[in-house]
């Protein structure tokens, strides 16, 4: 816990620059005495720079005498004359990739540029897009742009939905495609299963994934999609990993595995209309994952429409909670009693 908790501050660091012990604990979900304790020793050891006084004290990651901070590099891809692997070579070749990090996270890195790219270059209607990425002593990342429809925009379109937003929470599932004869839908998926930062932004909606949790809200409209990927260079994730928890083999190594982050919907969960909207498009998974990190309260409307109503039309698709607090599991238990859960 103690190098774990070290480690993920500094990787914050990398990620958004300086920050208060305050702006640290917020994002890490922890309290900013936990962090202060650990910030002291990594003052101590050098390996992260305190300034400022009192509520002005600010934390940031050291230059390294001799080591560049950060390798970063740009590349502007044109539909029709690159694909996604001839960026991933450009890119690869600018930050020395293969030989500035493991093995399990050049490949995380290699799969989730291609699959982002590959997106922009076939859905997003865009000529050419934008990627940037770097590399820096505690991560990497990229970030992919187009100019494009928007992502969550196609989505609603080729599949009739109502808005927006249920457009960007249905991406998010894991099998929705604007182009089901050429794509499976997976791409976003797995590519935020492997992060340890994934930001997906279109037509004013932006979704983020981090260590402080999951969060969708409205931004400024821009033209097109915007991609954000960081992994940690220390990562101890591998693509098998991800893969073998969402398509494992008793699945016959098919994509039947889902997660619901309950959070992005509301933090008070009541409605049976709600409840349809979060389990909308699941029958087509064997396993449904309810993530409730985050949630405050659940109605029993809320609860009875999922855990009996769906749970009994769904035999088939088992559903499994998951970040639920000891309350809300008995509170579900009570309202719906014969509801299967796990």
């Amino acid at each position: 816990m103690n190098n774990d908790m070290k480690s993920r501050i500094l990787i914050l660091l990398e990620d958004v620059g300086p920050a208060t012990g305050a702006e640290l604990a917020r994002r890490l979900g922890t309290s900013r005495q936990l962090v202060n304790y650990y910030l002291k020793s990594l003052v101590s050891s050098g390996k992260v720079r305190k300034t400022g006084r009192t509520r002005g004290t600010r934390y940031s990651i050291p230059k390294k005498a001799g080591v560049p901070e950060e390798r970063t590099c740009s590349h502007t891809f044109h539909v029709g004359r690159e694909d996604d692997e001839d960026v991933y070579i450009y890119v690869s070749a600018c930050l020395d990739l293969r030989r500035s990090v493991n093995k399990n996270v050049s490949d995380i890195f290699h799969y989730a540029l291609t699959e982002m790219v590959n997106n922009a270059i076939d859905h997003s209607t865009a000529d050419k897009g934008r990627v940037a990425a770097s590399i820096g002593p505690y991560s990497c990342g990229f970030s992919v742009r187009d100019r494009g429809i928007g992502a969550f925009e196609s989505i609603r379109r080729s599949h009739g939905l109502h808005d927006l937003e249920t457009a960007a929470l249905e991406i998010l599932k894991g099998k929705k495609t604007s182009a089901p004869g050429e794509h499976t839908g997976e791409g976003i998926f797995f590519t935020r299963q492997c992060s340890d930062v994934f930001v997906l932004a279109a037509n004013g909606i932006q979704v983020r994934f981090d260590d402080s949790g999951s969060s969708i809200e409205r931004v400024r409209r821009k033209e097109g999609t915007l991609v954000e990927f960081g992994i940690s260079r220390a990562s101890s994730r591998t693509l098998p990993q991800v893969f073998s928890e969402y398509a494992p083999e008793s699945f016959d190594y098919a994509f039947g595995r889902t997660v619901v982050h309950l959070r992005l919907y509301s933090e008070s969960l009541q409605s049976r209309s709600l409840a349809r909207r979060v389990m909308a498009g699941t029958s087509d998974f064997r396993e449904v994952v309810l993530d409730f990190e985050g949630v405050r309260s659940v109605g029993q409307g809320f609860a009875d429409e999922i855990f009996r109503v769906y749970s009994a039309s769904r035999p088939d698709v088992k559903l499994v909670t998951k970040n639920i607090d000891p309350v809300l599991r008995s509170m579900i238990r009570h309202v719906t009693r014969n509801g299967r859960f796990d």
